[in-house]
C-alpha cells in the first residue's frame, strides 16, 4: 500500500508541476525521479510501476486533445493547444450578430454624439475670433516677416462671417453658444430615452434641422484659415511642438495609463496663456462614450510644467491658464487618461498562478486642439500671437510600458527594452508596427503576461520561455517520451 500511496503521489505531484508553472520538463523530470526512487526502494519493480512513466505520456496527450477538442479558450489565444492541434477549430473571429434594432440606435447615437462633439469645438474656438482678428491685424502692420501673408483679408474675411450669422461682438457668441449647449444637453437626454423600435430615420431627420439652424461651420473655417496663416509664422518658427504617445501598466492600481505628452519649445516668443477647453469637450466625449452598465472607469487628468520644474495639474481645462513663470522656453503638457480595471485572467485553467492580459486599446482617438498665446520678442512693439493645432488620431505610439521581465506573448509583434521610469526597472514594449490610437481602438491589441512571481518573471525565463511553456507543447512531448524510454531501460537493468 505505502508503494501505492508513493507513486500516486508522484503522479499528483507531476500534474501539480504542470498546473502551478506550465514547465512541461518539470513533468519529465518528476518521472525520472520517481525512477531513481524505484530503483532504490524496490529491487523488482512490477508491471503497473513500469508503465506509470507510459501513463503519465498518455494523461498529458489526453489532457492536450480535451483542449483541443473542447475549443481553444479565447482569452488563451497565444498558449492553448491551437498550437499543436492544427486541426483544431480556430475560434470564431466573427463578430457576435446582436439586435439589429439595437445595433441601428448605438450607431445613430455614436453619429449624433460626434457631431454634437463636432459643433461644440466649433463654437468653443470661434470664441477667441475678434482676439484673433486683433492679433492678426497687428501682425500684418508690423515689420516682421509676415508682411507677405494676407492677414488683413483673412481678418476681414472672418468680421463679414461672423456678421452674417448676427455675431458682431463677444457677447452675441457667448449667447449663441449658450443656446447650443442647451440644444445638444435636450438632444443627448433624448438619446438616451430613444428605445430600439421608435423611428430612427425621423429622429435623424430633426437633429439634422436642428443641427443646421445651430451650426457655425462656415465662421469656423474662415478662423481656420486665418489661424493657419498665423500658423505658418508662429508654429515651427517661435513656437516649436513635439508629441509623444505611451501607454503604461500599473500593476498594483490594476490600471492602464494612456499618456500623450506635447513639448513645446519657444524660439523668440515667451508663453502667456493656454487655453485647453479643447480638452474639456474630449472630456466630455470621453464620458459619453462610455457604455451605460460599464464596469470600466475613466479618469482623465492634465498636467502641465515649465523648465525644469514638476508638472503641476490644471484644475478647471475651461478657464485659460496663465503662464505666471515667464521666460521658460520649455513648456511640456501632459493629458493622461486612467483606465481601470486593467487586467484580465488569460488562462482560466490555469489556477494559483494566473497568468493575466491587458487590452491595449486608445480611450477615444479624437483630435484635440491646444491652443496658445504668446508675446513676441521682436519687433519694436509688443505683440501678442494665439496658436493652435490639432492632435493626429494617426500618429505612431512610441511604446508601452509594463513591468520588468512581465511580458509573455502578443498578437503583435514588439521590440523589448529595459528602462528605468521613477527609480525602477521596467520591460519597454516598442511596436515592430506602426500602432496608433485609431489602430489601436478600431482592433486592439492583447498583450499577455507572466504571473507575478520570480519563477516567472527573471531574465532566464524571459529569454528561454519558448522553450519551457505549452506554446512548444511537442517539444514537451518529447521530453516526456525521452523519460519514459530512459525509465524503461533503467527498469530493464533493474
Amino acid at each position: 500500500m505505502g508503494i501505492v500511496l508513493k507513486v500516486v503521489f508522484s503522479v499528483l505531484v507531476a500534474g501539480l508541476g504542470y498546473l502551478l508553472s506550465f514547465m512541461i520538463p518539470l513533468v519529465a523530470i518528476l518521472v525520472i525521479l520517481f525512477v531513481f526512487v524505484i530503483k532504490k526502494w524496490v529491487s523488482s519493480p512490477s508491471i503497473l510501476q513500469r508503465l506509470l512513466p507510459y501513463t503519465v505520456v498518455l494523461l498529458y496527450v489526453a489532457g492536450l486533445w480535451f483542449l483541443g477538442t473542447r475549443g481553444n479558450p479565447k482569452s488563451c489565444d497565444d498558449l492553448g493547444p491551437q498550437a499543436i492541434f492544427q486541426r483544431a477549430q480556430p475560434a470564431s473571429t466573427e463578430p457576435e450578430q446582436g439586435d439589429p434594432a439595437i445595433v441601428r440606435l448605438s450607431m445613430l447615437r455614436e453619429d449624433i454624439q460626434q457631431d454634437i462633439y463636432l459643433m461644440l469645438s466649433h463654437a468653443t474656438e470661434i470664441q477667441d475670433a475678434f482676439t484673433l482678428i486683433s492679433e492678426a491685424q497687428g501682425l500684418a502692420n508690423s515689420n516682421l516677416e509676415v508682411a507677405a501673408l494676407p492677414l488683413s483679408d483673412s481678418a476681414e474675411a472672418l468680421t463679414r462671417s461672423l456678421k452674417e450669422h448676427e455675431l458682431g461682438s463677444p457677447q452675441a457668441i457667448r449667447e449663441r453658444i449658450a443656446l447650443l449647449q442647451s440644444s445638444t444637453n435636450k438632444w443627448l437626454e433624448r438619446l438616451s430615452n430613444t428605445k430600439p423600435g421608435e423611428d430612427l430615420s425621423e429622429l435623424r431627420r430633426e437633429f439634422d434641422a436642428e443641427k443646421l439652424k445651430f451650426s457655425l461651420e462656415s465662421v469656423y473655417s474662415k478662423m481656420h484659415e486665418l489661424q493657419t496663416l498665423m500658423n505658418s509664422y508662429l508654429v515651427n518658427k517661435r513656437v516649436v511642438p513635439t508629441r509623444e504617445l505611451t501607454a503604461r501598466l500599473d500593476e498594483d492600481s490594476d490600471s492602464l495609463v494612456f499618456e500623450e505628452r506635447i513639448h513645446l519649445y519657444l524660439n523668440g516668443a515667451e508663453a502667456l496663456e493656454f487655453d485647453f477647453s479643447g480638452i474639456a469637450l474630449y472630456w466630455n466625449q470621453l464620458r459619453l462614450a462610455l457604455k451605460p452598465g460599464s464596469d470600466v472607469n475613466v479618469d482623465p487628468h492634465l498636467l502641465i510644467g515649465y523648465g525644469s520644474l514638476k508638472p503641476y495639474p490644471v484644475l478647471n481645462p475651461l478657464k485659460p491658464e496663465a503662464v505666471l513663470s515667464r521666460g521658460d522656453k520649455n513648456v511640456s503638457i501632459i493629458h493622461r487618461i486612467t483606465v481601470r480595471p486593467a487586467l484580465h485572467r488569460a488562462c482560466t485553467w490555469q489556477t494559483l498562478f494566473p497568468f493575466r492580459q491587458l487590452e491595449l486599446k486608445w480611450p477615444l482617438p479624437n483630435s484635440v486642439r491646444f491652443r496658445g498665446r504668446v508675446k513676441l520678442l521682436e519687433g519694436k512693439l509688443p505683440l501678442q500671437a494665439t496658436f493652435a493645432f490639432d492632435t493626429d488620431p494617426n500618429s505612431p505610439l512610441e511604446g508601452l510600458l509594463v513591468p520588468q521581465y512581465s511580458f509573455f506573448a502578443s498578437g503583435k509583434s514588439f521590440r523589448l527594452e529595459s528602462k528605468l521610469v521613477d527609480g525602477k526597472q521596467t520591460q519597454y514594449l516598442r511596436p515592430d508596427e506602426p500602432l496608433t490610437p485609431n489602430s489601436s481602438h478600431s482592433n486592439p491589441v492583447v498583450v499577455q503576461l507572466f504571473p507575478d512571481c520570480s519563477l516567472f518573471r527573471n531574465t532566464w525565463v524571459q529569454g528561454k520561455k519558448e522553450w519551457f511553456f505549452p506554446v512548444n507543447a511537442w517539444l514537451g512531448l518529447i521530453y516526456l517520451l525521452l523519460a519514459a524510454g530512459w525509465a524503461e531501460y533503467n527498469f530493464r537493468k533493474s
